[in-house]
């Protein structure tokens, strides 16, 4: 495995929230509830990392995505969004969906988490986001916010206090907005695969399914926000059922319309996965393999639906939230051979 050190630890996502007027059903005897909507700013990629001290990387939400979020209020005891409250931002059919409601001229605390459903949350009036059957392995980024203001430029580490949130002229209005500066909890793992020269002399190995998996999926977490915002991951062993996640294929080949290893190799997805020693992940490579085509152009199918498994995907100690590991797969036959009418299995070799 070859680690790449990205520092975005104060490379932060950058969320633009607006406030729309629009009336809670919760609260339909209280007109002056209003809703706050995320608005992203820029059209780059979330994978895109690396970006100087200071600044904020973008991102591009994707269909499902979705913030959990809280707020804190304790002005006015008698209003319905009086304490601890929690909504989400959902990213459905091109626009967000929100059900994060204040009320106007209200100063108040948020906090926020993303995907929401990477855990079981309780929040407390101390500030601390408390974690539970917290997956260990993901297929989007999983953060968590470390400032919010109103404007960018007043974007601090440590704030998440907004003054007076007033109702904007009118519904179409974004004039007004809150923007969430959100770092990386995770770190990202992006799988290349590429096979022995020796093997593709003579065989075609077609890749229809990878998957990352553990046998217990589930761990546990807290966020305490502050300044500066800390995540401390429990100590206990990972427990609880499997889980496991879908990596994605790079596109077919133009002529064959298959997966195919080359000896040069070729990247496919990402995950995401705790930073933690000793993560019992496993890959699981599901296979076809071809003979190479004759004169005619004709390859004949001589395993099919196979599966090769490592049973140590992450091997390094030294991991943090925040870094990108490129994992490197070489698929390499137990054996060698001239010509035979099976194939030996597979081997996965992590380096």
């Amino acid at each position: 495995m070859r680690t790449n050190n990205i520092k975005f630890m104060a490379a932060a996502l950058c969320v633009a929230i607006s406030f729309i007027s629009c009336q809670n059903d919760n609260y339909a005897d209280n007109s002056d509830l209003i809703y706050l909507f995320p608005e992203f700013q820029s059209a780059q990629a979330i994978q895109t990392r690396g970006v100087a001290s200071g600044d904020y990387s973008s991102y591009t939400p994707q269909s499902g995505d979705k913030i959990q979020a809280f707020t804190y209020y304790d002005e006015d005891k008698e209003s319905p969004m009086y304490g601890i409250r929690t909504g989400a931002f959902t990213y459905m059919d091109g626009e967000w969906k929100s059900t994060v409601g204040c009320e106007k001229e209200a100063s108040l605390d948020i906090y926020s988490f993303m995907p929401a459903d990477i855990a079981s949350a309780s929040m407390a009036e101390n500030g601390k986001l408390t974690l539970g059957s917290l997956k260990i392995i993901s297929a989007k980024d999983v953060m968590y916010s470390v400032a919010a203001a109103k404007t960018k430029e007043e974007l601090a580490a440590g704030v998440f206090h907004l003054e007076k949130i007033h109702l904007p002229v009118s519904e179409t209005d974004k004039e007004d907005k809150v923007w969430l500066a959100m770092d990386h909890m995770f770190a990202m793992g992006t799988l290349n695969f590429k096979a022995s020269s020796q093997y593709l002399k003579i065989r075609d190995i077609e890749i229809t399914e990878v998957k990352v998996s553990a046998a217990k999926g589930y761990s546990a977490a807290t966020v305490t926000y502050g300044n500066p915002t800390t995540v401390n991951f429990s100590s206990a062993a990972c427990s609880g059922s499997s889980l496991d996640v879908d990596i994605d294929l790079p596109d077919p080949d133009a002529t064959t319309g298959k997966v195919l290893l080359t000896e040069e190799g070729q990247d496919y997805g990402s995950f995401y996965f705790l930073p933690k020693a000793g993560l019992p992940l496993e890959l699981t490579v599901t296979y076809n393999v071809y003979t190479k085509a004759n004169a005619s152009g004709d390859a004949v199918l001589t395993r099919e639906n196979q599966k090769a498994v490592n049973s140590k995907l992450i091997t390094i100690d030294n991991l943090k939230a925040g870094q990108s590991h490129k994992i490197t797969v070489t698929v390499k036959p137990t054996y060698l051979y001239v010509l035979a009418d099976e194939d030996g299995e597979l081997e996965l070799t992590i380096e």
